[in-house]
């Protein structure tokens, strides 16, 4: 993007000062335009993504973390440690984990852990296909992990 030259502005009404004011926030306003088209476009995996193209990409991650969970899951389970823990992992388009935050942490401690040890045990993801890369640069998996007797389940 190419940045703006100070111009200025022109209006009736306006004194030196008023012009300069407003250019000084139309720079502001032209910085902020372009960090913003430096982000990455993030598309969020939640409750209403069922009918989106990476659905699938979405379902083969949920499905890798469930069965890395539940293996990794069968030790703490034998000392009954049962919660639930609501987690956002960010994955870019290579299938790269870039960020896992914790956001309703489990009363235990080590599940809290295992969240961690389970997501660096299933990665990396597989990168975006076309048509996500298409639409976005990170994904964000927002699930709430479910440790019970039988192993890892997620949901959104």
């Amino acid at each position: 993007m190419l940045a703006r030259q100070p111009q200025t502005i022109d209006k009736p009404g306006l004194d030196a000062e008023q012009a300069r004011a407003l250019a000084r926030i139309q720079a502001q306003i032209d910085q902020r335009m372009a960090h913003l088209s430096h982000m990455p476009r993030r598309l969020v995996y939640g409750v209403n993504a069922k009918a989106v193209s990476w659905a699938d990409w979405a379902d083969r991650w949920v499905a890798k973390i469930e069965a890395v969970g539940t293996r990794r899951f069968a030790s703490l389970a034998k000392q009954s440690l049962f919660d639930r823990v609501l987690v956002r992992v960010d994955v870019d388009r290579s299938g790269r984990v870039i960020k896992l935050e914790i956001h309703q942490p489990s009363r235990y401690p080590a599940l809290n852990q295992a969240v961690h040890d389970i997501v660096r045990a299933a990665s990396p993801f597989a990168a975006f296909d076309a048509a996500m890369r298409a639409e976005g640069d990170v994904i964000s998996m927002v699930r709430w992990w479910h440790f019970t007797r039988e192993g890892l389940r997620t949901d959104a």
